[in-house]
């Protein structure tokens, strides 16, 4: 019986190197068992080798994939040095400013930069977005940190505004251009109030 035993599993193995390759080569079956074994041997060097361009493919696909999120912490860094310079300049012009007619055209360009600032972090949060993974908890972390420190800053924001459309009321086409930026800022808090919720979620 030991002696019948690898008998067997070398028929059976034989076989199975036969079905493969015919599934690989269909033409193989009208061909000799030399021609066969030849036709064999040419197939496993052949896996053999696209075996190898797979693995090279997936390194390179990894290596890819950390470049681009190294390029995209770089742009989120740049984004929010942008934002900081941004504010700056909008608190210096603000106490720059003295007359009581440049002191209303410096809320309402303080309300429009305010605008530009929600967009450059709705752009923020698009990136964090795309690169959480369910595995990374301090990504999650992060963007919920972000969005509740953003919905109260932009609250904050809302108030002022809500202020100056009361006081300006009067002024006629400057007064429709802060309705128009209250409007934005007053959706984006919404949008942003339920990004908060899915993610407590």
């Amino acid at each position: 019986m030991q002696k019948k035993l690898p008998a067997k599993v070398g028929k059976f193995l034989k076989a199975t190197c036969v079905q493969l390759l015919s599934y690989c080569n269909p033409d193989c079956e009208k061909a000799g068992v030399a021609t066969q074994m030849f036709m064999l041997d040419d197939l496993v060097k052949h896996l053999a080798t696209e075996k190898q361009h797979l693995r090279e493919a997936r390194a390179q696909q990894e290596e890819l994939k950390d470049r681009l999120y190294k390029k995209k912490a770089l742009y989120l860094k740049v984004l929010l040095h942008c934002l900081g310079l941004l504010k700056q300049m909008a608190c210096k012009f603000r106490l720059e400013i003295q007359s009581s007619l440049d002191q209303f055209k410096t809320k309402y360009f303080m309300v429009k930069c305010n605008a530009y600032f929600l967009k450059f972090c709705d752009n923020e949060m698009e990136i964090l977005s795309e690169t959480y993974t369910p595995e990374v908890v301090n990504v999650h972390r992060t963007i919920r940190d972000k969005l509740q420190s953003l919905l109260t800053k932009e609250e904050e924001d809302l108030v002022i505004s809500h202020r100056v459309l009361l006081e300006y009321e009067i002024m006629g086409p400057e007064f429709e251009k802060v309705v128009e930026v209250y409007t934005k800022l007053h959706e984006k808090i919404k949008t942003h109030r339920w990004m908060l919720a899915e993610l407590n979620k």
